[in-house]
């Protein structure tokens, strides 16, 4: 039996049922490149067959990459191999051993964390958004939050990237599990000195980088205020739609409808490929929890216009003049930010704001007490261990 005082290390699995490689999955290999130099053993991670996320998996050491998880089907054949895989990866370690899931809100993979806690494994969560799924869309809402309520004791800790994630998790769902906040940074320190040069007068470029998702992103209703106020942009500002997903058909109409030159629509990119051509970011956004693109825009010298979502709200008043359905607020934000002058402005206060939340040596203390707490790292935290996780 291990004396008083001894630290049991734990291995780690990954579960990535994800068919997306966005702004929270590179997050979580950010967090996974600073983590597994420093792990007792290596980092084991289940995923689909992704081209770019396989790339970036072979980029960082101590990474044990095995696919366990499908392409893309059905709604209910992805459930099913979602299942199937989460199944399949759990039983290749150990009982006991610690296995995290990486959702984009909180409702989702229900199923997979019970299936694992059900197998004698720990489950993890690593959440961006813990909305309530009213906001988020998901139904039967009041269904959906019971089951979430239910379920999260089953979770051993979570983390989150924002303070008001964090008070989402207690206040609204109830957690009393540890909670570990780890803040969204970009992949380089030097990323913050690679502002754009100043860029000539001309059309303004406005620029959406992300998931083509007609509810969360908000490009359903973006699309339609675009589309009923054309008379007051075009010739004087061009919109480019950089991603993939759902919404793709839609865009793409809607590019030739405009005709040539006023609407681009491009596959994925490098962020900083898309932010070179960028004046202003945009991000229509119903609910978001603190996306990565913000911070890589405002790094690299590209102002950011939003809606009010919650993570924009917590921490940025400024650039947050879209409402959802409101047509005039597009109008208006465009009129604004069509001078070079109110764009550097909202730059200013912007970077000044990044600078204070989103900060690598924050994120790397967070992640050491994180490993730490979890067993994961050869030392130990005792003011977290000692309150029962691990």
């Amino acid at each position: 039996m291990a004396g008083r005082g001894a630290f049991e290390t734990h291995s780690l699995l990954i579960c990535l049922p994800t068919l997306v490689f966005g702004g929270h999955e590179r997050m979580l290999l950010r967090i996974v490149s600073e983590l597994a130099p420093s792990t007792a053993r290596p980092i084991r991670i289940a995923c689909a067959p992704l081209p770019q996320l396989l790339t970036a998996l072979d980029a960082i050491p101590r990474v044990r990459t095995t696919i366990h998880f499908g392409l893309p089907g059905s709604r209910w054949r992805r459930r099913l191999q979602s299942l199937v895989g989460t199944w399949s990866a759990t039983r290749s370690v150990p009982r006991g051993s610690l296995i995290l899931f990486a959702p984009g809100v909180i409702q989702v993979q229900l199923a997979n964390i019970a299936l694992a806690r059900l197998m004698g494994r720990r489950p993890l969560v690593y959440v961006p958004m813990c909305f309530p799924s009213r906001i988020v869309g998901l139904g039967p809402p009041r269904l959906r939050d019971w089951a979430t309520r239910r379920l999260a004791p089953w979770v051993e800790a979570w983390v989150t990237i924002t303070r008001a994630q964090e008070r989402l998790l207690r206040e609204v769902w109830g957690v009393r599990r540890p909670v570990h906040f780890i803040p969204n940074v970009t992949h380089s320190e030097n990323e913050k000195r690679l502002y754009r040069p100043d860029r000539a007068p001309g059309v303004v470029r406005f620029v959406f980088l992300g998931r083509f998702d007609p509810f969360q992103k908000g490009l359903d209703w973006f699309v339609r205020a675009l589309a009923a106020t054309r008379s007051k942009w075009a010739g004087r500002c061009a919109f480019d739609f950089y991603g993939e997903g759902s919404y793709r058909a839609e865009l793409e109409d809607f590019a030739r409808d405009t005709g040539a030159g006023g609407v681009t629509v491009h596959g994925w990119v490098a962020t900083g490929e898309a932010l070179r051509a960028a004046d202003v970011l945009v991000l229509p956004s119903r609910f978001e929890g603190f996306p990565l693109v913000f911070i890589e825009a405002v790094q690299a010298g590209v102002p950011v216009l939003t809606t009010n979502f919650d993570g924009a709200i917590d921490l940025l008043d400024e650039g947050a003049w879209l409402r959802v359905d409101d047509a005039a607020s597009v109008v208006a934000a465009i009129e604004r930010l069509a001078d070079s002058g109110e764009q550097r402005k909202l730059l200013e206060v912007q970077a000044q704001a990044i600078a204070r939340h989103s900060d690598p040596r924050q994120f790397r203390a967070a992640v050491t007490r994180f490993a730490e707490a979890a067993g994961l790292s050869r030392r130990r935290c005792p003011d977290l261990a000692e309150r029962g996780f691990p």
